[in-house]
């Protein structure tokens, strides 16, 4: 893959720039033949295993489930994320815009 300097001209910034919404023909072109080749390349040395086939190297999944009580702060902080996030959904009126929202606070309360 050479250097830095060589990997960014020949195929980082050729596959950023045809990811960028204003790209021309030619530069979404040449951006997909080069990360079509650079695949190629790194097909060679990455190794993808399927969840089936690590299952038989991997123990046995437990799940443990521990319930405990929200303090004070943590109570307050979840009801002030879902009435937000309540507001905004009622709010947006695309189902996408609804399920982008409902996402959002669901990764708020985590």
């Amino acid at each position: 893959l050479g250097d830095i300097a060589k990997f960014k001209r020949l195929y980082s910034d050729e596959i950023d720039r045809m990811r960028q919404p204003d790209s021309s023909v030619e530069e979404k072109k040449v951006g997909r033949a080069r990360a079509v080749h650079l695949s190629q390349l790194t097909s060679e040395f990455i190794l993808r295993r399927t969840a089936k086939v690590n299952q038989q190297y991997l123990p046995a999944k437990v799940d443990h489930l521990v319930i405990c009580k929200l303090t004070p702060l943590q109570t307050r902080l979840y009801d002030l994320i879902c009435k937000r996030a309540q507001t905004v959904v009622f709010q947006e009126s695309g189902r996408k815009g609804r399920e982008t929202s409902t996402l959002a606070a669901i990764t708020h309360l985590k």
